[in-house]
């Protein structure tokens, strides 16, 4: 198993994140899981950091995340990107003042996707010491454990697909 080499800043996981959203193809396959299967994209994305680093964690470790990261962003984030859909449907404001709520909400869901970002890279720092080399019998943790988690019947060609996207080839997946 790789070690976080490089871990000082809390940034990497958060530059990571932004660099492969600005991807096209990226941004699309993420919001499909988003829109049609409740996928959290920053969990989403974190599934590929890790595969990108090599990094190989025991699928139990997703409780874990689902608890401290999915569960915050449901009460966060979730509710701050349904308040911005539902101003552009709005008629107590004028458009420029949507434009206005609009870009401070947007402001806020990033501060908080930047706050759980880092909260995954500090659980997964927390994972690689506590939990090294120990797979056990529940599988690996990565994009298509989490996908097939979610219920997705294209768990495995989505997971591919977004693999494909963040641009990992298959070898890169394999290393470890």
């Amino acid at each position: 198993m790789r070690e976080l080499v490089g871990l000082k800043s809390q940034e990497l996981l958060w530059e990571y994140a932004c660099q492969k959203y600005d991807l096209p193809e990226v941004e699309r396959i993420a919001l499909e899981l988003q829109d049609d299967f409740h996928a959290n994209v920053n969990i989403v994305l974190w599934c590929c950091w890790l595969a990108s680093r090599g990094i190989r964690l025991p699928a139990s470790c997703l409780t874990d995340v689902l608890i401290g990261v999915d569960s915050v962003s449901q009460m966060t984030v979730s509710k701050l990107r349904s308040v911005r859909a539902a101003l552009k449907t709005s008629t107590g404001f004028t458009r420029v003042q949507v434009q206005s709520i609009t870009k401070h909400i947007l402001k806020a869901e990033l501060v908080a996707e930047k706050i759980l970002l880092n909260r995954l890279q500090d659980l997964t720092k927390g994972f690689v010491e506590s939990k090294a080399g120990s797979l056990g019998d529940d599988g690996l943790l990565d994009l298509r454990y989490y996908l097939d988690f979610l219920g997705i019947p294209s768990a495995d060609a989505l997971s591919e697909s977004m693999l494909e996207a963040v641009e990992l080839r298959p070898v890169e997946m394999l290393i470890g």
